[in-house]
């Protein structure tokens, strides 16, 4: 299953089986939150988000230097992430057991895409 997901992950960070107009509409933010930044600690963090909302399906988080697009969903007893950075194609996909799995995800991002705003954001979330 997670072999799936991450053959998904990599077709969407391709932008393959979709026209590059709505490979763009995904990569776009049309919705903005707020919410997302409002327990981002400036202190804690390099850069908090400059924006984030959503776009077709993926929250879009915009750093200065970066965009991120994640995708979560949880059950009782397990908690999923799903995220790549546009301009890198680079991302992850992470499946957890358990109630508390965005606890054990955040130093896995934190480990494999070190120095970037998004594992600097993630650490600010323990």
């Amino acid at each position: 299953m997670i072999g799936d997901y991450a053959a998904f992950l990599v077709s969407v960070t391709n932008r393959e089986g979709v026209s590059a107009e709505i490979a763009e509409q995904r990569e776009s933010m049309h919705v903005t939150n707020p919410g997302t930044n409002a327990d981002c600690d400036a202190q804690r963090v390099t850069y908090c988000p400059e924006r984030a909302g959503m776009g077709l399906g993926w929250e879009v988080l915009e750093f200065p230097d970066e965009k991120v697009l994640l995708h979560t969903g949880g059950d009782a007893g397990e908690q999923t992430m799903a995220f790549y950075f546009p301009a890198r194609r680079d991302g992850a996909v992470m499946f957890t057991n358990g109630n508390d799995g965005f606890q054990v995800m955040i130093p896995a991002i934190a480990l494999l895409f070190e120095g970037t705003d998004l594992a600097d954001f993630a650490m600010s979330k323990r």
